[in-house]
């Protein structure tokens, strides 16, 4: 659990000691990149991001009120046709990456010159899929711009590109000296949560609406909403029988996203209910809270860790996907659609919960549960091959209602930036 008013009085005091001592802009970007990586991701749940942004966004600015060079303020007129979009490079978070690239197909206006300003070390790593848009004009040019490092993003404000918008992706990276730079150009484009912790941030985008569109303020920005676009990964279809002497859960998740305490309380009851049941998690190393936790239930020897796997292995190779509580993905959504049966949480920002309903009326089945359901419905999985037999069956059918609309939203998307543009 986080003391909130110990770490305000901590961060404000690496602040304080930096305005006291040095002008090195850098620092405070290194400070800023560290919190994210080391305290926000630490929880994944929309409470605990809003409160860590409302506790580094304001003495972050403090700072670049100090230490940001005036004359680097963007002065360049709008050019309504040129859009930056900046992809952060999160070691093994490549999410953002397979979505960029299902989203920019789809966009049917090719007139847009778009040009992605990434930080990978090599451009070449970033993706074949998203040098193949490139390669297919859909995309002007990819530019490196290291986030981490002034200089980089001195030498990037002094090309003079000459856009309308800087489009934060995914990640809401330093966004206050994003805004410091370009003010109302910066939008940020988010399939998790929204925020009102980004005071001088005008416009964000959000694809999470279940009606055709909403948009909503909170705090200072207007957040124009849009309904879910599921990037379709193409996987192969699932069709493993299960193995009566051992059935192999899996969650592809970060641990940070399965440390939940309602996602850890429901796989326990799981695993105590079914013993040939093993549960399967990947990420960087074995992660400490989840051993500790399920060596306290004796049932850390059922708890196996895999390291980095590629995703489309686990078709076919392991029988039940488990989702978390606390936020949701795009491989969770093409484990269901390949067929591989998936349960997941009524609340979780899932694609899987924003269709559901959808899912309900075309397949007459619900994939979206509380607590008590979620435990029950994994158990029937597990001891009810018929049933399970059933599920891979339906899930395989709804391809269709995940991904039909992809183009009117990729589409309506361009339309909500021509509407910003035109404020």
């Amino acid at each position: 659990m986080f003391d909130y008013n110990l770490l305000q009085n901590e961060t404000e005091k690496y602040f304080n000691e930096l305005i006291n001592n040095s002008k090195d802009i850098n620092l405070g970007i290194d400070i800023y990149i560290s919190f994210y990586n080391q305290v926000i991701k630490g929880i994944e749940s929309k409470e605990h991001y809003e409160k860590c942004f409302s506790i580094i966004n304001p003495l972050f600015n403090k700072y670049l009120e100090f230490s940001f060079p005036k004359n680097l303020i963007d002065k360049q007129k709008n050019n309504n046709k040129k859009i930056i979009i900046f992809l952060p490079n999160i070691q093994y978070d490549l999410a953002h990456i397979d979505f960029l690239y299902s989203f920019l197909t789809e966009i049917k206006d090719q007139n847009y010159d778009i040009t992605i300003a990434s930080s990978f070390t090599n451009i070449n790593k970033i993706s074949k899929n998203i040098l193949n848009l490139k390669n297919k004009n859909i995309l002007k040019n990819i530019i490196h711009l290291d986030f981490s490092k002034f200089s980089s993003i001195e030498n990037f404000i002094k090309l003079n590109l000459n856009f309308s918008c800087f489009i934060v992706w995914g990640i809401p990276l330093i966004i206050p000296l994003w805004t410091k730079i370009y003010s109302n150009k910066v939008i940020f484009v988010t399939t998790k949560f929204e925020y009102g912790s980004f005071n001088d941030l005008n416009n964000a985008i959000s694809f999470q609406s279940q009606k055709n569109k909403t948009n909503i303020k909170i705090g200072n920005t207007n957040w124009h909403r849009l309904p879910p676009f599921c990037p379709f990964l193409k996987f192969k279809e699932h069709s493993k029988s299960m193995d009566d002497k051992l059935i192999k859960l899996i969650s592809v998740n970060r641990p940070e996203k399965i440390n939940d305490p309602i996602f850890l309380n429901c796989l326990s009851k799981i695993l105590i209910s079914n013993d040939n049941a093993i549960f399967y998690y990947c990420g960087k190393h074995q992660d400490k809270i989840l051993c500790d936790y399920f060596a306290s239930k004796n049932l850390l020897s059922r708890i196996k860790f895999l390291g980095w796997i590629d995703p489309e292995s686990v078709i076919g190779n392991f029988d039940i996907f488990l989702d978390s509580n606390s936020l949701s993905g795009i491989l969770a959504v093409n484990y269901f659609i390949s067929g591989m049966p998936v349960v997941t949480f009524n609340n979780c920002l899932s694609y899987i919960s924003l269709n559901n309903q959808k899912l309900k009326n075309e397949l007459n089945h619900n994939f979206s549960f509380n607590e008590i359901e979620y435990v029950e419905y994994t158990n029937k999985l597990i001891r009810d091959t018929n049933f399970l037999m059933k599920v891979t069956n339906l899930q395989k059918k709804s391809k269709k209602i995940f991904i039909e609309n992809n183009s009117n939203i990729a589409n309506k998307f361009v339309e909500t930036i021509n509407e910003i543009n035109s404020f």
